[in-house]
C-alpha cells in the first residue's frame, strides 16, 4: 500500500549451505538450481560477498533515535544483528517537527557471477528467489490528536501522529556481459519490495494541500487512520522473499557474468506534529524493533534459481 501525503520515509544474511564446513574464509555459497524437474543436477559455485552495514539517525523537537545495538554482519554465519528505537512524546510547538526516525542496514553485493549451472528454460521462465528468515521482538504505541483544526488556505496542513516498525528487502541482479550503459543500464532485473509493516504500522492523520499549475489551484486533503491507536507488540518468526525474473533483457546467458546486490534494512519512525495546523489533545508516537539480542536476527537463508 502508499502510504498518504505528509507522511515521510527514510534499504544483507545466510547464503544457501552455509553453515557447514565449506563456511570458512568468509565465503558464502549462492546455491544455483537449474529448473525444479532437474533440480539434481544443482550444483553450489562459492563466492564472496562484500558486505557494507550502516545505520542513521533523524531526529527534531522532543523526538529521539536511538541505535540500541550497533549493527553487524558475520560473514561466516550470514547473520544480521541490530536494534533501534524511536519516540516522539508529546512536545509543546517546535521549531522543527517532532519526530524521530532510526535505521540499521546490510548491503551485500558479489561482481562477476555466472550462472553456468543453469540449464535450459524453454518451458518456464527462470526466477531467482532471495529468501529471507527472521526472529523479531518489536512493539509500538500511537496517541492520535484529539482534533485537528486545518488552514485551508495555507499551502501545505497538516496534523500527523505516526508510528512504524519495518523490515524492508530488496535484491538486483545486472547483467554486466550484455549491458553498454554500466550498472542499472541494459540488462538488469530488479525484485519486488519487501515491506514488512502490517503488524506494526499504525498512523491518524488531517491534511490539506494545494497543487498548482498553469495558475489553477486545486485543493487535496481528508482524514485518514490506519492501524490501532495505543500499544501493540509483536513476537515471533517470519518468513519473506525477493523474487527476480531473469527473462527479457535480463534473460540468462550460462557464459555471462552478473553482479548480484541484496538490502536489508530495520527501522523505526515516530512522528507527532502539526503543519500550519492547530492539533489538540497529547499526541505521541513511539517504536522498536530488536533483532539483535535474546535469539533474535535475520538470516538469508537460501538465494535459488529455478
Amino acid at each position: 500500500m502508499d502510504r498518504p501525503k505528509g507522511i515521510r520515509r527514510s534499504g544483507w544474511t545466510r547464503i544457501a549451505g552455509l553453515g557447514g564446513t565449506s563456511a570458512v574464509a568468509a565465503v558464502a555459497l549462492i546455491m544455483v538450481l537449474s529448473p525444479v524437474s532437474q533440480a539434481a543436477s544443482a550444483r553450489a559455485s562459492a563466492i564472496s560477498l562484500s558486505a557494507v552495514v550502516s545505520a542513521d539517525t533523524t531526529q527534531g523537537a522532543c523526538g529521539k533515535a536511538r541505535l540500541a545495538l550497533a549493527p553487524s554482519w558475520d560473514k561466516k554465519t550470514g547473520h544480521f544483528l541490530g536494534s533501534v528505537s524511536s519516540s516522539s512524546p508529546k512536545c509543546k510547538a517546535q521549531a522543527s517537527p517532532n519526530e524521530a526516525i532510526s535505521e540499521e542496514y546490510v548491503q551485500l553485493e558479489t561482481e562477476s557471477i555466472n550462472f553456468a549451472s543453469a540449464l535450459s528454460h524453454s518451458t518456464s521462465a527462470p526466477t531467482l528467489y532471495v529468501n529471507w528468515s527472521a526472529k523479531v521482538n518489536e512493539s509500538w504505541f500511537m496517541t492520535p490528536y484529539s482534533s485537528c483544526a486545518l488552514q485551508y488556505n495555507a499551502s501545505y496542513s497538516l496534523c500527523t501522529s505516526y508510528t512504524e516498525d519495518t523490515i524492508y528487502s530488496y535484491a538486483m541482479v545486472d547483467d554486466l556481459t550484455n549491458s553498454s550503459w554500466g550498472q542499472y543500464g541494459y540488462g538488469y532485473s530488479f525484485s519486488n519490495f519487501v515491506d514488512i509493516y502490517t503488524s506494526s504500522f499504525a498512523y491518524s492523520q488531517n491534511y490539506s494541500q494545494y497543487y498548482c499549475y498553469a495558475g489553477s489551484c486545486t485543493l487535496y486533503g481528508g482524514n485518514y487512520s490506519y492501524g490501532t491507536s495505543g500499544p501493540g507488540s509483536f513476537v515471533g518468526s517470519l518468513s519473506f522473499s525477493n523474487q527476480l525474473n531473469m527473462t527479457g533483457t535480463s534473460a540468462i546467458g550460462p557464459t555471462d557474468h552478473y553482479e548480484v546486490s541484496l538490502f536489508l534494512m530495520i527501522d523505526t519512525i515516530a512522528e507527532a506534529y502539526t503543519e500550519d495546523a492547530t492539533g489538540k489533545g497529547h499526541p505521541s508516537a513511539s517504536a522498536s524493533i530488536n533483532v539483535g539480542t535474546h535469539g533474535n536476527g535475520v538470516d538469508l537463508s537460501s538465494i535459488v534459481l529455478t
